[in-house]
């Protein structure tokens, strides 16, 4: 309905630094006072300092998580980037859903999750190229 993908852009702030351990770091988008798409996981384009990445974002309350967040959270792994973007500003296009956000059983089921979300967003932009 808008003629083109949503987007939303904020400060990238610090995280848990979870994403990192578990072999996935994430770029943590500041979404105070933004209206967010439905909790779930996404493929999208991110666009920082000029540069164009694509990304597979979560957004929501990380059910899996110890003493999970009560506000929504948007954490997302930029493909092929190493690099510090903390303060600077991070926009997200959205482009596809691939998934409702769900409790897994344990940290090791998590990562095992990403690592399937990844691999199928990787697919799909390569079929989107």
């Amino acid at each position: 309905m808008l003629g083109r993908n949503y987007a939303l852009a904020g400060l990238v702030v610090k995280g848990d630094q979870i994403g990192r351990k578990l072999g996935f770091p994430t770029a943590n988008v500041d979404v105070a006072g933004l209206v967010l798409p439905p909790h779930g996981v996404y493929i999208a384009h991110a666009v920082t300092g000029g540069r164009s990445l694509r990304a597979a974002v979560n957004i929501g309350l990380r059910p899996t998580l110890e003493g999970a967040p009560t506000a929504p959270r948007i954490e997302a792994h930029l493909f092929d980037f190493d690099g510090d973007l903390y303060g600077q500003e991070l926009e997200l296009a959205f482009v596809k859903k691939l998934r409702d956000e769900r409790r897994l059983a344990s940290l090791e089921a998590l990562r095992e999750q990403i690592q399937r979300d990844v691999a199928e967003a990787r697919r799909l932009f390569e079929s989107e190229a």
